[in-house]
């Protein structure tokens, strides 16, 4: 049976920490998080790299490189994933001037292009994050919630909703420097961060993250990042954060899009059950429009997007339309978790889940989440997108509650 992670990375730590010391006391979560805060809150840039390695039946192994320029506000950044070797053409680039965001691979000789939402750019200060899948997210730490704050390989910050418990584990030594040892826990999510006694900037973090397919099958995914650099409010140059397509590279479709099902086809239907138990189908809204959003909570995407979607189901009150989050991934047994994730961040959106054996995934080409769905008044296919994408929600929304094909 596998041990927790944060268990695994403490034995580690002490292993080469030398003679046994007594134990020692952990320190005040309250006090490291306020030290973290200081380090970064006057900062407008920030450039940063680590060595980040991803494994597990989800990940390579292979070690990357990540430089990453960060300009306030957040989105406005540029990564850059190298190889084992850092030298010559990256293996990805990600860069965002604050309202459009790039990702291109130099290989595949392609990018993707999306916009980025208007509230983004309206949160100060900034603290930064990185997500499982190499992609970074930042966010305002409000007041009162500081125990959601959450640190990420990029070795900055970011706070996820709901349902985790954040604690501290004795101070410990990584990379030769003192540090305090914090650990975040949410169902079978565990992350462990490492940061540095004397002015809270985080040295090494440490993920496990498992969880179970529609069909089973478990999934893993272990990643260690180790920071090798970290500069604050440095000259830029803003062309760094602008993306020419090179000659011969194309534009691609989000992955997963092109096997949506078509605009105009018929929706189907689906008989699932709501978060109190209540038995719901597509049905039930016939004439009205419905926005489907499929999710799942070890999707950090589809977190990060869920504040958004509350906001924009709030700002549309009133109109003839139904926001349906559809969560077919989790067991039945993870029914009570996802309970908690809903009302510990304060969400009101209907959540439908399944009892059993269940193909509404698979009936709508889901291959990846989030995803979304406008369903127009006459159950056809109105609009469709991957990705948390709250700007092309809403205008597929008014364009559905108009009427328009």
């Amino acid at each position: 049976m596998r041990r927790p992670l944060a268990l695994l990375a403490w034995a580690a730590l002490a292993g080469c920490a030398g003679p046994a010391a007594p134990p020692a006391s952990a320190p005040d979560v309250q006090k490291v998080l306020a030290q973290v805060r200081a380090r970064f809150a006057n900062a407008d840039r920030i450039r940063v790299e680590t060595v980040v390695c991803v494994g597990g039946n989800m990940g390579s192994g292979q070690k990357n490189l990540l430089r990453t320029t960060w300009v306030k506000p957040g989105w406005i950044r540029e990564e850059r994933w190298e190889g084992e070797t850092p030298d010559g053409e990256p293996r990805g680039i990600r860069i965002c001037d604050g309202k459009t965001s790039w990702s291109y691979y130099p290989e595949q000789k392609s990018y993707y292009e999306s916009e980025v939402s208007p509230d983004a750019n309206a949160r100060d200060p900034f603290l930064l994050g990185f997500l499982h899948d190499g992609t970074l997210a930042w966010s305002l730490i409000e007041p009162g919630r500081e125990e959601e704050l959450v640190f990420g390989g990029g070795n900055l910050c970011m706070p996820i909703r709901g349902g985790g418990t954040l604690a501290t584990l004795p101070d410990a030594e990584t990379a030769g420097r003192p540090c305090h040892v914090l650990t975040y826990t949410t169902g079978k999510t565990v992350q462990t961060f490492f940061l540095d006694a004397s002015d809270g900037s985080p040295l090494r973090y440490v993920l496990e993250n498992s969880w179970e397919t529609p069909t089973g099958q478990t999934l893993l995914l272990n990643a260690v990042s180790e920071r090798t650099r970290l500069e604050t409010n440095f000259p830029i140059d803003p062309a760094q954060f602008r993306f020419t397509p090179p000659a011969g590279v194309t534009r691609k479709l989000p992955e997963g899009e092109e096997k949506l099902l078509a605009l105009g086809e018929a929706a189907p239907d689906f008989h699932l059950t709501d978060v109190a138990g209540r038995p719901v189908s597509l049905s039930d809204f016939k004439g009205r429009v419905v926005l489907l959003n499929f999710w799942f909570l070890g999707c950090h995407a589809c977190r990060a997007e869920f504040p958004h979607l509350q906001k924009l189901s709030e700002e549309m009150a009133g109109k003839d339309l139904v926001f349906l989050t559809i969560d077919t991934v989790d067991p039945p047994a993870r029914a009570d978790e996802v309970r908690t994730y809903l009302k510990d961040g304060r969400y009101t959106l209907p959540c439908l889940l399944k009892t059993g054996p269940d193909a509404t995934m698979k009936d709508y080409h889901v291959t990846g989440c989030p995803t979304q769905y406008v369903i127009g008044r006459d159950g056809r296919i109105s609009g469709r997108g991957v990705g948390a994408r709250i700007p092309a929600i809403r205008r597929m929304l008014l364009k559905a509650l108009a009427g328009a094909s």
